[in-house]
């Protein structure tokens, strides 16, 4: 144990009480320790014996709250104060105990369990009376018995009692516990002294102090010889640092022994032997280096290595003069430099004239450049240009330059250098064979014009006024020609029963989509059957106030390829069963086209206000142009118009639009709304 260490003890009761006469002698019975009994436990005494003397100040009580204790001040298990209230729910003393057993202190070596409550015992039983804790105050040395302290407890007479007449009680207060109480020698190894070479060792008889690091190194060298270090020896059961213990650096380097001065001699340098600074054997001068002359110096404190050249010549020109190095032995020589500085020239060292050579390479030269000739190297004057290949022919009319690619001469025939400035004689040319050859004169030739060719504007002139729509020649503005006889179909695309079978344009089974190939019309241009056009919500409105009323129509139209043309003329048409509802056209320069073509365009910002009565029959916005949907080029058209609507009183009604040769119409129902019509169509394609 050790000084302010606590520990706890354990104060147990056995009923040992048993009949003494009769049948049933030696059998247990059943005992009580009566309320207002005490126990005292003596803390610790030098044997077991009742009566022994007691060590006083060895174990002291130390109160604390019991772990049954609550709403106190400190918690269970802590240290209190028994003349004050800090444990709350129960007595500042035991640790534990049994209902109504309290524990106070009676003088520094014993502690009292006080009894306010019987305590029942059944036969031969044990019980744990109280546990309390105690702190080591003083260690006392041998000679205690054995070494050992004892703890009991007594009490002055029976306390433990029996209602039996037959019965014997006794509290058995017999030795509970043992501890060493001899003064241990250490606790830590900074209790021994030098802690290099002592150590704290716990053992039986208590911690003692021993030699430790045994020949280990210790403390700082102070010694006088170079060959000696301090280190732990064992003093008479001490451990100590002895400066001159261990010999060290054995072989190598000293200069003292002892504090006396130990100077090398004849060669030998002194070392260490065995713990002396004596001199050692004859240096070996040795150094593994061939080409030196290695001795002793003529101070004979050291070995000389003095470098030969000689012994590194291999006879040999070309690699230089080799040199002998006292570290690295034998070294290369740096090889001359032939360099002459001339980039063309092949230098080498001629190991049989003892020379460099400086040999001309005209293959350095060559830039790989057929056009500038082929150069030449001069041993003195390096790189020299070649002559350019002549490249000229006999004729002016050709280009003649040298043509890097092929390595040959190219002869290019330039038509305009043959040119007499004349067009209607035709384009002069070019051969590389005879130079300028004449052109052959335009032809101006056509079936039904009289043709010539003009000098000064550098044209062929027709006039067209012999020829018609019909003459089965294409002139003109003309698309086709000859034109199909008048009435043997249903032109789509003019407004007339041409078939006089009741239907008109689109309305007619003639015009309707497939129906028929384009055929030629009146005005030898194509006209193509009517095509179901696809287009978003269209819609209609009456103006109640008075104005013209809007329709707006926005869709697609399949291409047929000439875009171009759309722009020229365009027609839109709104009808019922019962007629035209609205009809409208642009001509010629009434569209402007887009950038590159992209778009035609056409707007009036007046028709808003005039309605039929603007330029355009109420046209205000007109935009087509092209974009392909699923891989299928549309021309995309959006049309809005103001003017009177009212004839619109069916709900199903026909939009046409004819866009130069693309010609589109929808005969579908309408959707009646509070202002007017609205047109939905499911089946199109997403923009």
């Amino acid at each position: 144990m050790a000084l302010n260490q606590e520990l706890t003890l354990t104060y147990r009761v056995r009923n040992a009480s048993i009949v003494d006469s009769g049948p049933n002698d030696g059998t247990f019975v059943s005992a009580t320790i009566f309320a207002g009994s005490e126990i005292i436990g003596t803390l610790a005494q030098e044997d077991s014996e009742e009566g022994a003397p007691p060590l006083p100040g060895v174990l002291t009580f130390v109160p604390v709250c019991p772990a049954t204790s609550v709403g106190g001040l400190l918690n269970p298990g802590d240290e209190c104060d028994p003349t004050l209230n800090q444990c709350g729910s129960e007595e500042c003393g035991c640790e534990s105990a049994q209902p109504g057993v309290t524990c106070t202190e009676a003088d520094p070596n014993k502690v009292i369990l006080d009894l306010t409550q019987n305590v029942e015992f059944a036969g031969n039983q044990q019980r744990d009376m109280a546990t309390i804790r105690v702190r080591v105050t003083d260690l006392v040395g041998a000679p205690s018995v054995c070494g050992l302290f004892y703890t009991r407890s007594s009490s002055d007479g029976d306390i433990l009692v029996t209602t039996d007449p037959l019965c014997d009680s006794d509290l058995t207060a017999g030795a509970q516990a043992r501890a060493d109480l001899h003064t241990a020698e250490c606790v830590s190894n900074s209790d021994c002294g030098d802690i290099e070479c002592n150590v704290c060792v716990e053992n039986e008889a208590g911690n003692t102090c021993q030699p430790a690091n045994l020949d280990g190194p210790c403390g700082t060298d102070q010694n006088t010889t170079d060959c000696l270090e301090p280190a732990c020896v064992d003093n008479g059961g001490v451990g100590v640092c002895d400066q001159e213990q261990n010999p060290t650096g054995e072989g190598l380097s000293c200069d003292n022994n002892g504090g006396v001065p130990v100077d090398p001699a004849e060669c030998r340098d002194p070392i260490c032997v065995s713990g002396d600074c004596e001199l050692g054997p004859p240096l070996d001068c040795d150094d593994g280096v061939d080409c030196t002359t290695d001795a002793c110096n003529a101070e004979g404190d050291g070995c000389d290595h003095t470098p030969d050249d000689s012994f590194c010549e291999n006879d040999l020109f070309c690699d230089g003069d080799e040199i002998c190095d006292v570290v690295n032995d034998c070294e290369a020589g740096t090889p001359p430099d032939c360099d002459d500085d001339v980039l063309c020239t092949s230098d080498v060292c001629n190991e049989t004239t003892d020379l460099c050579d400086h040999t001309p390479d005209d293959s350095v030269c060559d830039n790989d450049t057929f056009c500038d000739g082929d150069e030449t190297c001069d041993a003195l004057e390096d790189c020299q240009d070649g002559m350019p290949p002549d490249c000229g022919d006999a004729f002016a009319c050709t280009i003649d330059a040298c043509n890097e690619a092929t390595n040959l001469c190219d002869h290019v025939p330039a038509n305009g250098l043959c040119a007499n400035g004349q067009f209607c004689d035709g384009n002069e040319i070019c051969s590389v064979q005879n130079g300028c050859v004449p052109g052959t004169p335009v032809p101006c030739g056509d079936v039904c014009s009289a043709d010539s060719c003009n000098e000064t504007t550098d044209l062929c002139e027709h006039n067209f006024s012999t020829c018609v729509c019909g003459d089965s020649e294409v002139t003109g503005a003309e698309i086709c020609d000859p034109p199909v006889m008048a009435g043997t179909f249903e032109d789509c695309n003019n407004g007339l029963d041409d078939d006089l079978d009741g239907d008109i344009d689109c309305r007619d089974k003639g015009c309707k989509p497939n129906a028929r190939l384009p055929l030629c019309d009146e005005n030898c241009e194509l006209d193509q059957p009517c095509t179901v056009f696809i287009r978003d919500p269209a819609r209609i409105i009456f103006n109640s106030r008075g104005g013209p009323d809007e329709i707006y129509i926005h869709g697609r139209i399949p291409s047929s390829g000439e875009f171009e043309r759309v722009g020229r003329s365009v027609v839109f048409e709104l009808s019922n069963q019962y007629g035209a509802i609205y009809r409208a056209s642009l001509g010629p320069g009434d569209m402007k086209a887009g950038v590159a073509g992209r778009y035609f365009r056409f707007r009036d910002k007046h028709a808003e206000v005039l309605g039929d009565s603007s330029e355009r029959v109420g046209l205000s916005y007109v935009r087509f142009r092209t974009r392909k949907f699923a891989g299928v080029e549309y021309i995309v058209f959006t049309i809005r118009a103001y003017a009177d609507l009212s004839a619109a009183n069916h709900f199903m009604m026909t939009t046409k639009l004819s866009a130069g040769p693309e010609v589109g119409y929808l005969t579908t129902e309408w959707t009646a709304t509070p202002r007017g019509w609205l047109l939905h169509q499911k089946d199109f394609f997403t923009e």
